[in-house]
This record gives structure tokens, C-alpha cells and sequence, in this order.
């Protein structure tokens, strides 16, 4: 199938940070529920004559055997079950099919039904009843459990069942009209972001997904570091005893000041409960010899919805990093920054309002000290096959302000690369942040790094890691003493 991206978005997608513009007929948006860059057959769509009809009228099959099913939005599980091993092309087994519903965060009124899962392959990822989820969050692997049929009706073919609908005592309900965000879908018809099926579409057709990996949570704990951006060699630190388990999301942040240079730490939100360590060695948070700006070391704290998209960043200029977490909510991103360490309200900015909207609920939300004083907020937007840069230098509501773009934003990296940010020149004074992607494809990623913020093209390219794997950046050397030193890679595993 040839993928090219073309009009993509058109007139919908207008460089503003006002709420997404709802796609036609005003359907719930979602992203395709499997890893960025990789792509499934869509054997059976809306209103498909074999089995799409009744409450299953807008539901989508997508076909394939064992591959993993991600969330495609943040949002409660409602119902579960993986403890069926067999299915067969019969009714005899309608009520014999794994299956996860999650219902959206969004204050919609729906529900995400992922169904024909394998036996085992979600409470192994840590699922559970009334569990809070993140976009993009592993959920079980693709199978044939239930009533499933191949292309003959002669056996089981393993798919994933997806729909989006309204809740109701089951797992299974009337489904509802929704579309997909992928650029992949959009190109079908750039008003719908609906996947259409044979006869449709051609026989065979297939989409992309755009899940990036931005966010993604950790697979075993394990974190690789490296202490410069230079060419693909050995790991310099790798974390041993691993910090963090699967699902935990990576955050690492310079959440101590000890009077001099402040080097990266560790960080892990499970849950909504957040732990912090001062170094970027493990044990339990923090080391005890580092102090939060004076005041005692930190203890673990819940903040926030397992839902949310946690970052961090000196908001206020203090010298070290607080916490904060953004949340789609109505549309749109809202943000809300914590001067402390701890739980309690937002209280950034000072004047307020606390929390603030910035961004679409679509964007990727991204942090970094853009004027080299204090961390700053952006959102990076997928659209018309590439990637718009939103950057505002102090944290609060109010237009991108990076110059000499303003409020129309720079261009930079493909529609499902991963953002990053980071003063990648070493031992410069006063060294800006410039940012750069991580590009996923056949298995690998591949950073592209830029010193600045601008359009143009990369200074360093670092191929190092597996498209599995979840990017992370920070000072990582715990003896540099210059106040500006460069940040380096790593990863999350």
C-alpha cells in the first residue's frame, strides 16, 4: 500500500492553541490501538457485512496474530477477562473471547472495546479493574479467543475487535461513530478519520499507526545512560538493581539542589504516586544526603491521575526541578505545576490562573528551559505529515512566543517521530536548548538532534535504540561542574 502522507489535515488543523477542532459529524477521536510506524490490515469495517451490524455497527477489525494491543486513549478499565484459550468459527464461543474496555477520561460518556485478546496477556501487563491508563499503555496481545473466522469461515482468525461505545452492564454495548487521529486514516479521507475496508478501500488495506512512543512506560526498570551523543558504543551506566517495574513512567528530573552542580535523577510516577531520587543510581528515593532546596529529603507522594502525562522542570527559576503533570481535558491540554516536590494544588504560574490550557488535547506536551533561565512549556502537533513546534518560554496561558516564529510555531521532524529537547552542546556557557526526534522504523530508532530551535537540518545523528524503548534525556555526570553542561541520552527499557 503506498502510504504517502498527503493532505492530511488541510484547513481543520490551523496552527492555534484554542480545543482541536472536532473532525466530521463531531465523532470521539482516538489513536490506532498498536505501536507508531507499525501497520494492520483492516479486515473488517463499519457496517461490515459479516458481523458489523446491530451494536457492532461501527466497529473496526484489524487483523494479525499476537501482536500488542495499546490504549488508544487515557482513560479507567471498566471490564476485563483473559482466562479463555480457545476459540473457533462458531457461535458457540460468542461468550468465550477475552477482552478490555476502557472508559475515556475525557468526560465523553465512551468506552474503547479491545477484544479477541490472548489468554494471560493482560493481567501479565498489569491490568486490573478500575486501573487508571495512560494513552498508548500495553494492554494484551491479539488472538483468535471467541467466536472468530478467517477469510473461508473454515477456522479461528485472529484479530483485534475494536470500537468505541457507550458504556452499559457488559463488556459488550451499542457502539458509537469514532475516528482515529493517524495521519495514516486521515489521508483515506481527510474529514473523517475513519479506516475503510474492502470492497471500500483496496483489497488488503492497511493504516499506520501514529502512537509515538512519547510517554511510554517501562517495560522492566532498566534505565541505559550514555555521556555524550557521539557515535553507537557501550552504554556508560546501566542502572543495576533496575529503578521502576513494567508500567511505571520514566521521569527524570534535577530534583535536588546540594550548593553546586545538580546532577540528573532518577524519577518513576506509578499510579499517580510519584518517586524521586536525587542521583541517577538506584536505591530507595532520594539519597539521603541531598536536600530539596534545604528542606528534608523526599518522600514518595501520590499526585495526580495514573491518566495524566507527568513532567517536570524549574518553573520559577529556583535551581532545581518540581513536579507537574498535564491532563487532555474538554479539548484541550491543562496544565498543572507544583513549586514543591510534594502534593497539593497547582500554583504556577504565581498570578495564575493554576492550572492553565495550552495545547490541543491531541498535542504532545514537551518542557525544556527554552531561554536558559527557567523551564518553559510547548506542545509539539502532528499534522499534515509532519511536526509543528508550539513553544512558550514561561509557563502559563498565552501564544507561542519563540523567536522569530511566534505564534505560528517552527517545523521539525515526520508526523510519528518522538520529541526530545536538550542542551546538547558540551561544556558551552550559557548553552541554548535546541531539540531534536527520535525516528522509529524496522525495529531501530535513530535521534536527530539540533542545537537550536529553528527549522533546518540535524548536527548529530545518534542510532542506538530499539523502537520499544522509552527516550529519556538529562545530565547524567554527576562530576560536571560547569553550571551548563550538556544533556545526553538514555533510555528506559
Amino acid at each position: 500500500m503506498k502510504r504517502a502522507l498527503t493532505s492530511l489535515l488541510g484547513a481543520l488543523l490551523l496552527i492555534s492553541l484554542s480545543p482541536r477542532p472536532a473532525l466530521a459529524n463531531d465523532r470521539p477521536y482516538y489513536y490506532l490501538p498498536w505501536d507508531g510506524s507499525a501497520w494492520h490490515e483492516v479486515t473488517q469495517g463499519n457496517n461490515g457485512s459479516f458481523s458489523h451490524f446491530g451494536q457492532a455497527r461501527y466497529a473496526w477489525d484489524f487483523g494479525g496474530d499476537g501482536w500488542l494491543v495499546r490504549a488508544t486513549r487515557a482513560g479507567k478499565v471498566s471490564h476485563m477477562y483473559d482466562g479463555f484459550g480457545v476459540g473457533a468459527c462458531d457461535p458457540f464461543y460468542l461468550d468465550r473471547a477475552n477482552y478490555v474496555t476502557i472508559v475515556s477520561v475525557y468526560g465523553d460518556n465512551n468506552e474503547a472495546l479491545y477484544l479477541h485478546l490472548a489468554q494471560g496477556s493482560v493481567t501479565s501487563r498489569s491490568i486490573s479493574l478500575n486501573l487508571l491508563v495512560a494513552r498508548d499503555t500495553p494492554l494484551g496481545l491479539t488472538d483468535s479467543s471467541g467466536y472468530t473466522c478467517n477469510g473461508n469461515g473454515t477456522g479461528p482468525g485472529p484479530h483485534l475487535h475494536y470500537a468505541v461505545q457507550t458504556p452499559c452492564a457488559s463488556y459488550y454495548c451499542q457502539s458509537v461513530p469514532s475516528s482515529f487521529m493517524d495521519p495514516d486514516v486521515l489521508r483515506q479521507n481527510p474529514t473523517d478519520g475513519v479506516p475503510k475496508s474492502y470492497p471500500t478501500a483496496p483489497q488488503n488495506q492497511t493504516v499506520v499507526s501514529a502512537n509515538s512512543g512519547y510517554g511510554r512506560p517501562l517495560s522492566g526498570g532498566q534505565w541505559l545512560l550514555k555521556f555524550n551523543n557521539g557515535p553507537p558504543d557501550a552504554w556508560d551506566v546501566s542502572v543495576s538493581p533496575p529503578y521502576g517495574f513494567s508500567g511505571d513512567l520514566p521521569l527524570p528530573g534535577k530534583w535536588c539542589s546540594n550548593g553546586g552542580s545538580i546532577p540528573t535523577g532518577l524519577g518513576i510516577v506509578r499510579q499517580g504516586v510519584w518517586y524521586l531520587r536525587c542521583s541517577s543510581t538506584p536505591g530507595p528515593p532520594p539519597q539521603p544526603w541531598v536536600t530539596d532546596g534545604g528542606n528534608p529529603t523526599i518522600p514518595s507522594f501520590a499526585f495526580g491521575w495514573a491518566s495524566d502525562i507527568p513532567v517536570a522542570g524549574d518553573w520559577t527559576g529556583k535551581g532545581f526541578d518540581t513536579i507537574g503533570l498535564v491532563r487532555p481535558e474538554n479539548g484541550s491540554l491543562m496544565w498543572y505545576l507544583r513549586n514543591n516536590n510534594s502534593n497539593g494544588p497547582a500554583e504556577v504560574p504565581a498570578g495564575g490562573p493554576a492550572p492553565f490550557a495550552y495545547g490541543w488535547a491531541t498535542d504532545i506536551p514537551i518542557v525544556g528551559k527554552w531561554n536558559g533561565v527557567v523551564t518553559g512549556i510547548g506542545v509539539v502537533r502532528p499534522e499534515n505529515g509532519g511536526l509543528t513546534w508550539l513553544l512558550k518560554t514561561i509557563p502559563g496561558p498565552g501564544s507561542p512566543d519563540i523567536s522569530p516564529y511566534g505564534a505560528s510555531g517552527f517545523h521539525y521532524g515526520v508526523w510519528n517521530d518522538v520529541p526530545v529537547v536538550g542542551c546538547w552542546m558540551q561544556g558551552v556557557p550559557n548553552c541554548q536548548w535546541g531539540m531534536g526526534i527520535v525516528r522509529l522504523a524496522a525495529g531501530h530508532a535513530t535521534w536527530f538532534l539540533r542545537n537550536s530551535l529553528s527549522e533546518g537540518f540535524r548536527d548529530y545523528e545518534v542510532p542506538y535504540q530499539l523502537d520499544t524503548d522509552a527516550y529519556l534525556t538529562g545530565n547524567w555526570r554527576t562530576w560536571v561542574t560547569d553550571s551548563t553542561p550538556a544533556t545526553t541520552i538514555a533510555v528506559g527499557r
